[in-house]
């Protein structure tokens, strides 16, 4: 078998990307236990939020009043907990080279991901999580096409470029 460092850096980016994903599970799901004992009507009533940006305004409006670390850690933290999504799907599949495509794949994830919270009872179902995880995603998107770092990235084969096709005259 022959070493590649093509290979090497593509298994190492596919390990990455699923160590990723196991916490990216962990914290949306188990770290935050399991609300099992509230009857489904009482967990919507008391755990969910459709009002986008009700959940921002409320983190500002505490930031003022003591909690910055509160604040700043749910509102930092869910931008940056799927940055590496936006970053990572590009690199790993093909077909995810377009703005459009990422954003959709992410937006079916994360929704899927707060219906998911919503059936296992565990965590906050809330709009403002959906705004601001597609917003991660799509800044880290954003940061893998600045053009000094997208040719870096193809460099060393962290983005496979896509295979030019012959012109026949």
């Amino acid at each position: 078998m022959k070493f590649s460092a093509k290979k090497a850096v593509r298994t190492l980016l596919s390990v990455a990307f699923v160590i990723y994903c196991v916490i990216l599970l962990y914290i949306l799901f188990l770290s935050r236990g399991f609300r099992t004992h509230y009857p489904y009507f009482q967990y919507f009533k008391f755990f969910t939020n459709f009002v986008p940006f009700k959940t921002i305004v409320e983190y500002i409006n505490i930031f003022g009043k003591g909690f910055q670390f509160l604040s700043v850690l749910n509102l930092l933290g869910n931008f940056v907990l799927f940055m590496p999504m936006g970053m990572l799907l590009p690199c790993l599949f093909k077909g995810l080279d377009r703005f459009w495509k990422v954003t959709l794949y992410v937006l079916i994830m994360v929704v899927a991901v707060e219906v998911l919270q919503f059936v296992l009872r565990a965590g906050v179902i809330d709009i403002d999580d959906v705004i601001f995880n597609l917003c991660g995603a799509m800044i880290g998107y954003g940061i893998i096409k600045i053009p000094f770092i997208n040719k870096l990235l193809k460099r060393f084969y962290f983005i496979v470029e896509p295979k030019q096709q012959e012109v026949v005259l």
